[in-house]
């Protein structure tokens, strides 16, 4: 794998972290939606339990009837309030588990995109140390053909030595300029 499939990767990486990071900014605000949709929640039925206690004890005093029905009429919006903010603790926790699950599928982005660096890190790095081990053969191998060539010159350089002149002269005459 090359260097640019190995930037490409953590380019990638690095979007996908960003992106579960504002993930993680998401579940943080929807959980506190959450948390503040069951305070309410929770403050509308405390009220709602010590309202109808309040009433209670005066209704035993003295109840008329349009007192009841006032009490009735607003028990009934009181209990449309705490329905609908039962919802909207609903909504707020239904939020919360689908951000959770985003995130949770970042993460395994991530973890995917990260192992996918890693190997292709390691792929590297082997193909890295293939050609240093491929690089130091063709070394050798040079080494030795210019050794072998040397040996071939003085073997030759040894046989015109011993020659005749005029021999050798002959043979000089024979070949073509390039190779003198």
């Amino acid at each position: 794998m090359s260097e640019l499939n190995t930037r490409t990767l953590t380019a990638l990486l690095e979007r996908e972290t960003s992106a579960r990071d504002a993930e993680v900014l998401a579940l943080r605000e929807a959980q506190s939606a959450l948390t503040q949709a069951k305070v309410q929640a929770d403050s509308l039925l405390a009220y709602r339990s010590d309202y109808t206690t309040r009433w209670a004890a005066q209704m035993r005093e003295s109840a008329a009837m349009e007192i009841v029905h006032c009490y009735r009429s607003f028990m009934l919006r009181l209990d449309q309030a705490v329905a609908q903010q039962q919802a909207v603790v609903q909504r707020a926790e239904a939020a919360v588990e689908k951000r959770r699950e985003e995130l949770d599928g970042r993460e395994t982005g991530i973890e995917t995109r990260e192992q996918a660096a890693a190997a292709a890190e390691s792929r590297l790095q082997e193909q890295i140390t293939e050609l240093k081990a491929v690089e130091t053969e063709i070394q050798a191998l040079l080494t030795s053909m210019d050794a072998k060539r040397d040996e071939r010159m003085t073997a030759l350089v040894k046989t015109y030595e011993s020659m005749k002149p005029k021999d050798a002269a002959n043979i000089f005459n024979g070949m073509e300029d390039t190779l003198l």
